[in-house]
């Protein structure tokens, strides 16, 4: 973000909150920073532009080995996190939240519970 945008977003939301409705540009900042609507309104767009930018910025890369997941998230190029897990970790944590699914739409018929017993027998039988 540059002089440039900053100047733009000001007579953006000095516009559009309503306090101002004059062509030339010329004082209009300076009058609307005197309200509160302009400062949040202000406040808005520069707050939405760097989400845009950081958006563009970030990166990342999902790599699925036969023993591990790794992940690895950069910001522009550096490479700012990477978590590793063994797959049977990712394959345990993702059977007990659907078995949790399950528990929480318990019946009276016992359905759900009976699908959330079968999903961690399962994670207790591979395991061994």
């Amino acid at each position: 973000m540059n002089r440039d945008d900053i100047i733009r977003m000001a007579r953006e939301a000095a516009t559009e909150d309503g306090s101002v409705n004059r062509d030339d540009g010329k004082d209009v900042v300076l009058y609307a920073a005197k309200t509160t609507r302009f400062l949040e309104r202000f406040a808005a767009l520069v707050a939405a532009a760097e989400r845009e930018r950081l958006k563009q910025s970030i990166r990342h890369s999902l790599t699925i080995g036969p023993k591990t997941i790794q992940t690895r998230v950069y910001f522009g190029e550096e490479e700012v996190s990477i978590v590793k897990m063994p797959i049977e970790e990712v394959v345990a944590a993702e059977r007990e939240a659907c078995a949790d699914i399950c528990d929480q739409h318990a019946s009276v018929e016992g359905i759900a519970q009976r699908c959330a017993d079968a999903i961690r027998a399962r994670s207790r039988h591979e395991q061994g």
